[in-house]
């Protein structure tokens, strides 16, 4: 080759390796970020990466499922649901914290939906943090939630209101939750005892004939009621003597 052709030989392969370089790059974008941009104008729809996102929580593919959420975050922020999928997504995967700041996004954005204060109810009370507990599962039974969660709800509401000392509160809820699933004997028998433990005796003894009456046998329990049948009755003689001394001293 000539020296007078070189430099135009060299021109074209510098050409051609800056074109390489650039399809080489161009193929690196592509693979990276292609199924991103494939995924999010697939669905116009915000509601539709929705489905596809619970469908893929569903099957455990959270990583996917959480990419979808927040492609219909992007479409529309004032999803509620999408943020509270992103909240389960992150407590499934133990960050605690995370989670509690998607639920709060989510009551924000959407205060109609039950299921959003529900969680959050659920949550504290398994913190042992009652007073929250209380206020967020009083906000879910307001939105009237669905049979399943109102009972959960009341059953919640009666055990936190018996641990922040609100026993009176406290017995109305379990007893509200004990009408909508009476075959809930343990409840029946807890309930039983607390009434018991807090002087409640007429009350403590209706509810272990409740439970005997699913369980005759149960000699522990029926042991129980005729402790609580004696305490009765120490209880109306010591009131007819209290009468009496009081008639006494009128006289």
């Amino acid at each position: 080759m000539s020296n007078q052709n070189r430099p135009g030989f060299v021109k074209i392969m510098v050409v051609w390796l800056v074109v390489l370089v650039f399809f080489v790059a161009f193929m690196v974008v592509f693979n990276r970020y292609s199924p991103y941009w494939i995924e999010r104008i697939e669905f116009r729809d915000p509601h539709l990466h929705l489905q596809e996102g619970r469908k893929l929580l569903e099957e455990g593919e959270l990583e996917a499922a959480q990419r979808q959420f927040q492609y219909a975050i992007e479409f529309d922020d004032s999803l509620g649901w999408a943020y509270f999928y992103i909240g389960d997504i992150y407590d499934k995967l133990g960050q605690e914290e995370r989670a509690m700041q998607f639920y709060y996004q989510a009551m924000e954005v959407d205060s109609s939906v039950s299921n959003f204060p529900y969680r959050l109810g659920n949550k504290y009370f398994y913190d042992q943090k009652y007073e929250e507990a209380i206020d967020y599962l009083e906000k879910a039974l307001e939105l009237e939630p669905s049979e399943h969660m109102r009972a959960n709800a009341l059953h919640y509401l009666g055990q936190a209101k018996i641990e922040t000392g609100d026993y009176i509160s406290g017995f109305y809820y379990y007893e509200k939750y004990l009408e909508e699933y009476p075959a809930d004997y343990h409840s029946v028998l807890e309930l039983a005892d607390l009434y018991f433990d807090h002087g409640v005796y007429e009350k403590a003894l209706d509810f272990y004939k409740q439970y005997l009456e699913h369980d005759p046998d149960n000699y522990d329990v029926e042991a129980r009621a005729a402790r609580t049948r004696e305490r009765i009755r120490m209880q109306e003689m010591h009131d007819w003597e209290d009468e009496n001394l009081k008639d006494e001293d009128e006289e």
